[in-house]
């Protein structure tokens, strides 16, 4: 198994043509989370819109083409190539042990509408999640459960089960972004815990915006 850093960021540029550069030979994953942004990297240069997220590799430049725009990027590195540009903020940083060679790394949104729950599932790999809008309770294993709310994050391992309810204020969408095994490519990867729960009604909705193939670099000793 090799041990890798997952983390997540929040770049908000105010202005058009406000500029911020991400640096490192390293697989991330963007959404747009509000505004317009033009992204260049070494094989792509695509404007992006709110609600919109995709894969690259390598360095990335994001330039703003609205007055305010905020950008959600996760990045998978060695922990010597973790880090994070002046003007990028911190929004969770995870080690997550993986199997080297071939792995998927997703960008995914889930949305639920009010008072709908996740029933309590697993997942076949880690992975960093936020709040887009509403207001989710997050309860793993036998810890308390703890509510967020839009821009807060939080870490799930995957075999760890999740009973993730929302409130019946308004609905709920929250992005993530997952490491999974090859086989799960294009695969929904949620597992009922309770067989009972397996035919109960599921009211979230899932779109998948990115299913990319990475190579993992294996442990070094």
């Amino acid at each position: 198994m090799a041990t890798m850093t997952l983390t997540l960021a929040e770049a908000r540029l105010a202005g058009k043509t406000n500029e911020i550069r991400f640096d490192g030979d390293i697989d991330r994953v963007v959404f747009v989370a509000a505004g317009d942004a033009t992204f260049t990297a070494e094989r792509l240069l695509h404007r992006h819109r709110e609600g919109e997220g995709f894969h690259c590799r390598g360095s990335l430049a994001v330039t703003a083409e609205s007055e305010e725009t905020t950008v959600w990027i996760w990045q998978l590195a060695e922990a010597s190539q973790d880090s994070l540009p002046d003007g990028a903020v911190l929004k969770l940083r995870q080690d997550i042990e993986v199997g080297s060679g071939e792995r998927v790394m997703r960008l995914d949104r889930v949305d639920f509408p009010p008072g709908a729950a996740a029933l309590t599932h697993v997942h076949p790999g880690p992975g960093i999640r936020i709040v887009l809008a509403g207001r989710i309770g997050i309860q793993q294993g036998d810890s308390q459960m703890k509510y967020m709310s839009a821009g807060e994050p939080w870490f799930e391992s995957g075999p760890d089960p999740v009973y993730a309810p929302t409130t019946e204020e308004r609905s709920t969408t929250f992005i993530r972004c997952m490491v999974l095994p090859m086989e799960w490519r294009g695969r929904n990867t949620i597992r009922y815990v309770r067989s009972e729960d397996a035919d109960k009604p599921k009211l979230q909705q899932y779109r998948r915006y990115v299913d990319a193939t990475i190579q993992i670099p294996a442990a070094r000793i």
